[in-house]
């Protein structure tokens, strides 16, 4: 399985998404939250560790996780302390890699579309989708777009 998580910081607060998918592309789950006002490097580790958390709970274990945040990738991958409360979080994202046989590694932000999409969607304060019929309309466009390998550029 595979976790892409990521985040949206605007003047409205800071937002988390991202997709689990099989080794096919299927969609296993989507997630979507609100995490108030925080900075970009703590939005996006927030959405890694609910997207974690979310493995957690279906038994999922061996996940590969992809971040587009290289600064997270290297903060998590180095073991270094951050401030608090960035650093609570930091704990529990190496806690539950460790337990779940996951892997955490960078990925260019044009092959994390879905998640991007999944954390600017503005879908109230957490949603969880289980499979892709469900969800809006321009996230599904994208994951066609990832399952025919047709590479997407942010304009």
């Amino acid at each position: 399985l595979k976790l892409n998580p990521d985040a949206s910081v605007t003047s409205a607060g800071a937002f988390g998404g991202g997709v689990v998918r099989s080794s096919e592309g299927k969609v296993i789950f989507a997630f979507y939250k609100e995490f108030g006002e925080v900075s970009v490097v703590h939005a996006e580790a927030l959405a890694l560790l609910a997207g974690l958390n979310y493995c957690q709970e279906r038994h999922f274990t061996g996940v590969r996780a992809e971040s587009d945040s290289d600064t997270l990738v290297r903060m998590i991958s180095s073991g270094a302390l951050a401030n608090w409360p960035l650093c609570n979080v930091l704990r529990k994202i190496r806690c539950l890699l460790a337990n779940l046989g996951a892997t955490v590694s960078h990925v260019y932000r044009e092959a994390n579309m879905v998640a991007d999409a999944m954390a600017s969607a503005h879908l109230g304060h957490e949603v969880v989708y289980n499979g892709e019929e469900a969800m809006p309309r321009r996230i599904k466009a994208l994951l066609r777009l990832d399952r025919l390998a047709v590479p997407y550029v942010r304009h």
